[in-house]
């Protein structure tokens, strides 16, 4: 199952800088533990062959959030 909708995808650096990201999807790995699984790529553009502040985030820190929106504030988005 894909949900296919934006959401925000929020982290915090090892130094307590807040970071929220705009993701389009993520899908359920396992239900056994549960599991959700993201994917997040390469910085692109003038971020090109950088690392994404949210995954330096999630490899220092190891926590992060999948924040759920509603229907019309996830199309705004």
């Amino acid at each position: 199952m894909i949900f296919i909708f934006h959401f925000p995808l929020s982290s915090k650096s090892k130094n307590g800088v807040l970071n929220l990201a705009p993701f389009s999807f993520f899908t359920v790995a396992s239900r056994n533990p549960p599991t959700l699984l993201i994917s997040i790529g390469p910085g692109v553009g003038e971020r090109e062959g950088t690392v994404k502040d949210t995954l330096t985030n999630i490899r220092e820190v190891g926590e992060y959030v999948i924040n759920m929106v509603s229907k019309p504030l996830g199309k705004a988005m």
